[in-house]
């Protein structure tokens, strides 16, 4: 006679926090992967077959990303906000946290993206997508701010190195 109301609701397992917890963990390492160097790699390949001179620059400034972040990791050591272990010397680079090459490549392949492509819109989408990223490295523990600040500040000098040369 009367409609009950528990048909109209979404499963009970929707409203589960671990469930929730779960999917919004995959989603933030599905966001920080656009920072990757997998993704940076795949649009270094893209930018291969349409403007060489661009591919080559995305190519130049990943080296010196890395090499710069290396030498400060090596000489100034910052945990990670969760710990992780570190065996070895290559293992403690690793483990370091500052700067954040996730920020610098992304910021670095934003303005070098810009320069080629000189669209505003598409701008304002990569400014949100690498605010999603740096969140994305907050989220899963990785960086803190500082480490972030010091990525991005890390990948703009590195692109203006590169512009001026």
């Amino acid at each position: 006679m009367f409609l009950n109301p528990k048909c109209f609701l979404p499963s009970m397992k929707f409203f589960n926090t671990a469930y929730l917890q779960k999917h919004l963990d995959d989603k933030m390492r599905d966001i920080t992967a656009l920072g990757s160097v997998a993704f940076y790699l795949l649009v270094f390949v893209l930018f291969l077959a349409v403007a060489p001179s661009t591919a080559w620059l995305l190519l130049i400034g990943l080296m010196i990303i890395h090499a710069v972040a290396m030498g400060i990791r090596a000489y100034y050591f910052k945990n990670r906000p969760e710990a992780e272990k570190h065996p070895t010397w290559l293992d403690k680079i690793d483990a370091a946290s500052f700067p954040s090459i996730h920020a610098a490549r992304t910021i670095f392949l934003m303005f070098t993206l810009n320069r080629y492509l000189m669209n505003y819109w598409l701008m304002a989408v990569m400014v949100a997508v690498l605010m999603l990223i740096c969140f994305s490295r907050i989220y899963l523990r990785k960086h803190d701010v500082l480490d972030l600040g010091g990525g991005l500040v890390l990948g703009t000098l590195v692109y203006f190195l590169l512009d001026f040369l």
